[in-house]
């Protein structure tokens, strides 16, 4: 049986084989973190980008993204129907250049969020929604680095801030298994924010004056472990020095290259407040033995400088990406 995806894209094929103007379809697959797939396989989304439709905006492409049942996620429009880098540091991770207003819908059809994007940034009013159709929260973007919490309401309509006042419930995802609570003071968050990861792992988070200051996780022991600190922590010899101490220690997996894997995988450890490592996992995969030695090379790693918050060290959770790639020459 062929599953809602390869379904969908048929559809579309035939679409574009029986209609011309159809013919520039871009078609996309996905993961939720923006990572490209080259296929339908493992991915989280479908996104097709369609030409313009000329009777509404000539130089707006109409964007429409499916989940894998084949219900639409969101629909929108974008300016190109080439999709752009979140982070030019990571060019594999990528989403449209959204353009107008954007309507999102959870899987059982109900709206997600009603918002308007500018240049792929939101901007404007936001109302968002639970997936029993209540209203959840509204905001108003003031530009792509300043958002106005402005009301926010629990499933059973119960209000939780009004006027940019109150304690909030800041939902990360749509299943609503990981989120935070703390307060904000006209609209904007304020102080110490806590906060569950898929219901089980404890979270914080530190705002002043609307601004993220630190954040991060509780370990096992129930210590702090930072994702976002003041400075961060540094392999001995800087960026230079790590290279350098990858280029040395990497063996190519013999069967890796015989197969020709290349790829770039992201470990990410934990630097303690004496600059040890540990709690190394791999946070994106290319292939077993890779991974492997992914895992092995950073475990040689000397002391790293520990990462700084309000002066003093602490452990921090940090993600480096290992680059794997075969010359043409064997």
């Amino acid at each position: 049986m062929l599953k809602p995806f390869l379904i969908l894209l048929l559809c579309i094929l035939v679409m574009n084989t029986a209609f011309a103007q159809n013919r520039d379809t871009a078609i996309y697959f996905i993961k939720k973190s923006g990572y490209l797939q080259k296929n339908a396989q493992g991915a989280d989304f479908m996104i097709t980008i369609l030409p313009p439709d000329t009777s509404v905006n000539k130089n707006l492409y109409m964007v429409n993204t499916y989940y894998p049942s084949g219900k639409i996620r969101y629909i929108s429009s974008a300016t190109s129907k080439k999709l752009q880098p979140i982070d030019p540091k990571s060019p594999g991770y990528v989403k449209p250049l959204l353009q107008g207003q954007f309507i999102s819908f959870f899987q059982n059809g109900h709206k997600m969020q009603i918002a308007n994007y500018e240049n792929g940034d939101l901007s404007g009013d936001e109302t968002d929604y639970y997936p029993n159709g209540k209203i959840y929260c509204t905001k108003t973007h003031i530009n792509d680095k300043k958002t106005i919490f402005n009301s926010c309401l629990d499933s059973t309509g119960k209000v939780l801030v009004e006027n940019g006042n109150g304690k909030w419930l800041s939902f990360e995802d749509e299943n609503l298994k990981n989120y935070f609570t703390g307060n904000i003071v006209n609209g904007l968050p304020e102080g110490d924010w806590s906060g569950k990861l898929d219901d089980t792992i404890n979270t914080f988070k530190t705002y002043k004056n609307g601004e993220l200051k630190c954040d991060g996780r509780y370990d096992k022991l129930g210590r702090k472990v930072y994702s976002k600190v003041d400075v961060n922590p540094e392999y001995p010899g800087g960026l230079e020095g790590f290279y350098r101490f990858l280029g040395t220690t990497i063996r190519y997996p013999p069967d890796a290259r015989d197969m020709n894997i290349q790829g770039t995988v992201v470990i990410t450890f934990i630097v303690d407040e004496n600059g040890i490592l540990g709690g190394l996992f791999v946070a994106k995969s290319v292939s077993p033995d890779i991974d492997q030695e992914a895992i092995r090379v950073i475990a040689l790693s000397p002391k790293w400088k520990p990462g700084v918050y309000e002066g003093k060290m602490v452990p921090v959770m940090y993600s480096v990406p290992i680059g794997f790639t075969l010359s043409n020459a064997k």
